[in-house]
């Protein structure tokens, strides 16, 4: 099940973050609207290295989303957006990007110090180039993405932390490059 592509409403509210956060930071993300078209298969013979934006699974403050990489070739994140929604129950609430081997295995986790608490909703972004932690709006907590290739049957997971069942992690957008996996001898 893919997640909701975003509202013309939403995609102000990122466009207005864009703004204030400066270019450098944001030029590699790419937000879709609903009139959007959607992206072509790859063609054989085709340009290789596709950037492409993955609609993740929606989660829960109990579920994580997690998007399994599949076909031959490998993911190369560029950036991870969500959003929490929490419920009325008393937490404070983290989130988490997990790169996850085929077990489930996380190897590698991206954080933020950002904490949610009830009845409340935060936006995050991962991003290389982002730096160090920050707010640039109140709604919007952007964070370093770590880069390295996931390979196929391996998992990017978004996970809340202390969440509620009722919580309501949404708008997963994974912007990605597939990179074709090299012949070996």
């Amino acid at each position: 099940m893919a997640a909701t592509p975003l509202t013309r409403e939403d995609r102000a509210r990122a466009e207005l973050t864009a703004d204030l956060i400066g270019k450098a930071v944001v030029e590699g993300v790419v937000i879709p609207m609903r009139e959007s078209a959607p992206q072509p298969a790859p063609v054989e013979g085709g340009p290789v290295n596709i950037q492409q934006i993955i609609f993740a699974p929606n989660g829960t403050g109990l579920v994580p989303s997690v998007y399994t990489v599949a076909g031959g070739a490998a993911l190369w994140p560029l950036s991870v957006m969500c959003r929490l929604v929490c419920s009325a129950a008393v937490a404070d609430r983290t989130v988490a990007l997990e790169y996850r081997t085929q077990d489930g295995l996380r190897y590698l986790v991206a954080g933020t110090q950002a904490i949610v608490q009830a009845s409340n909703t935060q936006s995050f972004c991962w991003h290389p180039q982002a730096g160090e932690v920050a707010w640039p709006i109140e709604d919007a907590a952007i964070a370093p993405l770590p880069q390295q290739h996931v390979m196929p049957g391996f998992q990017l997971a978004v996970k809340v932390g202390n969440g509620d069942a009722a919580d309501v992690l949404d708008q997963v957008l994974i912007s990605a490059r597939f990179d074709p996996l090299a012949e070996r001898d």
